[in-house]
C-alpha cells in the first residue's frame, strides 16, 4: 500500500500541497475527519497498472459498442427488407 496524503492548509503556489502523515496520526482521527481529509494515494508502479487496465477496458467497450450497433444496423435492416418482402 502506498501511503495517505492531506491537505496541507497553506497559500500562494503551494496552496494544493500535500503532506505525509503517519499511521499513529490517522488514528488519532474520527471516521468522517478521515473521509473528508485523506485519501491513499498507490504507489506509481500501481497507479500505471491501475491506468493500463482502465484504458484496456475502455478499448473493450469502445469495441464492444461499436460491435452492438453494427449488429443493431444488420438486424435493421434485415427487418426493413422482411416488411418490404424483398425476403
Amino acid at each position: 500500500m502506498g501511503h495517505f496524503v492531506a491537505p496541507r492548509p497553506v497559500s500562494g503556489p503551494l496552496s494544493h500541497a500535500s503532506v505525509r502523515i503517519s499511521e499513529e496520526e490517522i488514528a488519532d482521527l474520527s471516521p468522517r475527519q478521515a473521509r473528508l481529509a485523506f485519501m491513499p494515494v498507490p504507489l506509481l508502479d500501481q497507479q500505471r497498472e491501475i491506468a493500463a487496465e482502465v484504458q484496456a477496458r475502455r478499448k473493450q467497450a469502445r469495441s464492444l459498442k461499436e460491435d452492438a450497433e453494427r449488429v443493431l444496423a444488420e438486424a435493421k435492416a434485415e427487418v426493413e427488407r422482411m416488411i418490404l418482402g424483398e425476403e
